[in-house]
């Protein structure tokens, strides 16, 4: 990923409408906190995927952000289930999904004070779990502040409405938070990194099964492990190009064009854009 891109040009374009400019993209860089739109971008790219899961794999999908947006949450629960359902409905039809009740995982992304976590309904199990990377050890009243049980309230109105017949038992299901071994202290800014991770690879299995492919933050001596940052960082790099690459991606064949392009500059040229990258698209994305 390099500061070529010029930042108002849209990089990533779904056929059912999801579109997200270059800047967006290029804040997967490591180092940078990750834009929502990114979010939204792999997780229509993860909805894609589905379509090529194995025959009897369990069925999972992916939604955007900004189901229910922090404003949401201080509303009355019908306003907020109305909200819920329209945005849901959205994501049923973008990710081409003929019945709830086909789905067995639905990963909620949220952004809450800066921070993002995922909320993972189980249709099958009954279960409601929290994929934070997040391990500061504060109560989940306080850290959650009831967002987790009222997009769960939001979801069982949706499910009600679809007859689905997990939709009461969720209704009095108490989320929990997952304590998974590579969960983090002191990383503030990977938090878009861990919750893309976590959608990818979680199965709705134990944590002993569970294989994200992540290290712990700190060795054994209680040090920081550059393990875990080095891998984070990869991460980013993998996914910036699987968004871009995507098949799904109908402006594809543009963003390789400037890949080519960028490879046809000389080695002193790459150096001086690359030694800028950080500034720039931080730039980039204050302008927009």
């Amino acid at each position: 990923m390099s500061a070529l891109f010029i930042c108002r040009d849209v990089v990533f374009k779904t056929e059912k409408g999801i579109a997200v400019m270059r800047s967006p993209v290029e804040s997967l860089f490591p180092g940078i906190c990750i834009h929502v739109s990114a979010i939204s971008a792999w997780s229509a790219v993860l909805n894609y995927e589905e379509r090529f899961k194995q025959k009897g794999s369990l069925s999972r999908l992916f939604c955007s952000v900004n189901m229910l947006n922090e404003n949401d949450y201080k509303l009355s629960e019908g306003e907020r289930a109305i909200i819920f359902a329209g945005n849901m409905e959205s994501v049923i039809q973008s990710a081409d999904v003929k019945n709830i009740k086909q789905v067995t995982l639905v990963f909620i992304p949220v952004i809450q004070e800066k921070h993002f976590y995922c909320v993972c309904f189980n249709l099958k199990d009954y279960k409601i779990e929290v994929l934070d990377n997040s391990a500061t050890n504060v109560s989940f009243e306080a850290k959650y502040q009831q967002w987790p049980e009222k997009l769960r309230d939001a979801f069982s109105s949706y499910l009600e409405s679809a007859s689905h017949p997990a939709a009461s038992i969720l209704r009095e299901t108490v989320p929990i938070r997952l304590e998974m071994p590579w969960r983090t202290t002191r990383n503030v800014i990977d938090c878009g990194v861990f919750l893309m991770r976590h959608m990818e690879t979680y199965k709705g299995t134990s944590l002993k099964k569970w294989e994200c492919g992540l290290s712990k933050e700190c060795n054994n001596a209680g040090e920081i492990s550059y393990k875990q940052r080095k891998e984070l960082d990869e991460l980013r790099y993998k996914y910036a190009a699987k968004i871009i690459l995507s098949d799904v991606n109908q402006v594809r064949p543009f963003a390789e064009a400037d890949v080519a392009r960028y490879k046809k500059l000389s080695e002193d040229q790459r150096k001086r854009l690359d030694a800028v990258a950080y500034d720039t698209i931080l730039a980039r994305l204050d302008s927009n």
